[in-house]
């Protein structure tokens, strides 16, 4: 009973108080409306969706290794597509690229000198990303005070990040290319010499017919060259793509080596063993020349069946431009602000306009009956 007597009490004093409570409710808020729309402006959201092909025919985490990113922006190193993605859209290389096309500086009033990383910092608070790993579907949202310009923003956003992942792509395809060119034309060049001499020899020694045992042997040295040199391909495109450091480079470093111990062992052991009928180190002076000419052309030989497929694949690779990403839903101009959300806010002071008012006509009231 007297529990209800009390809040019986209460509920009289504020009702009694009403239009006090009232007045002071509306006025807060109107104070509240008028500041939020002064000093806190409207914002934006401009939302682009894109898509990874399932077939993704380019490594992120090779691409990554080429990308400066900023220390406090660096992407966590997943092991997903979606979230290396991510971590080139969060680069700092496209970043710069979007502050300077907006002139974003200007935007966020950073005018004379100020350090860059906190324009970075203030660009990146507005960038937003939404991974959906079980539709491989990115969501890059970009708030801004102009809606027309957080949709241009999105937009011109995704395709910094779609440029720039076909020039690395572009790179390290015609770097490949280059590099293949160079093996081939080396090896036709010494295939063409060795020939020559080979022509020469056999014209001035009429030694015509290879030794069954030999050839053997020099079909498998000529494979193991054939392997040294794929090895010293992956171990070069590795090298200049991700960088010494890069895993895949020493795993490729680590492979070269040992074919070349094991070829300098086996060369050596032909050369010096019994370990064909007829041996090299007993052979006369002719046969060990002709066996040298054979074994070089042989190398090159086998060297050129495993370049010439590579070469002509790195040529179909650098002119193939496929986007990296499929856009889904280009960013447009919103119509409806993201936030402040003023309506909520000013709901938000009125109740606390109306505990903190009948509080105070409480305390008044008792303070009247205690005098």
């Amino acid at each position: 009973m007297k529990e209800d007597r009390t809040f019986t009490e209460i509920m009289f004093i504020i009702v009694k108080h009403r239009y006090a409570i009232l007045k002071q409710m509306v006025i807060f808020s109107i104070i509240a409306a008028v500041i939020l729309l002064a000093f806190f402006p409207n914002w934006y959201r401009g939302t682009v969706q894109v898509m990874l092909p399932e077939s993704q025919g380019f490594n992120f985490s090779t691409l990554i290794a080429t990308i400066p990113f900023k220390d406090v922006l660096a992407p966590n190193m997943a092991s997903t597509n979606l979230d290396n993605m991510a971590g080139v859209i969060e680069s700092r290389t496209v970043m710069d690229q979007v502050i300077k096309k907006f002139r974003m500086d200007s935007v966020y009033e950073f005018e004379g000198d100020y350090h860059y990383e906190d324009l970075l910092a203030t660009f990146h608070s507005n960038v937003e990303l939404d991974l959906k790993y079980d539709q491989n579907i990115i969501t890059l949202s970009f708030y801004d005070t102009d809606p027309k310009r957080a949709a241009a923003v999105a937009n011109y956003y995704i395709k910094s990040v779609d440029s720039l992942i076909n020039h690395v792509y572009s790179k390290k395809a015609h770097g490949n290319r280059i590099f293949l060119e160079k093996q081939v034309a080396r090896a036709e060049a010494e295939l063409d010499s060795l020939s020559e001499l080979m022509q020469k020899f056999q014209s001035k020694t009429h030694l015509l017919v290879v030794p069954e045992q030999l050839q053997v042997m020099v079909e498998n040295i000529g494979k193991l060259y054939a392997d040294l040199t794929q090895y010293e391909i992956m171990r070069n495109v590795y090298g200049k793509i991700g960088g010494k450091q890069n895993v895949d480079y020493e795993r490729y470093r680590l492979h070269t080596e040992e074919l070349q111990k094991k070829l300098e062992e086996l060369v050596q052991s032909e050369t010096q063993k019994k370990s064909y009928p007829i041996s090299l180190r007993m052979a006369p002076t002719l046969v060990k020349r002709y066996y040298e000419l054979y074994r070089d052309i042989m190398i090159r030989e086998k060297v050129l069946e495993v370049l010439y497929p590579q070469y002509e694949q790195a040529k179909l690779e650098e002119q193939k431009a496929v986007p990296n990403v499929l856009i889904l839903d280009y960013a447009v101009p919103a119509s409806k602000k993201s936030y402040p959300k003023r309506s909520l806010y000013v709901l938000l002071v009125a109740g606390l306009v109306f505990i903190f008012s009948s509080a105070w006509f409480l305390l008044e009231e008792k303070y009247k009956k205690l005098t």
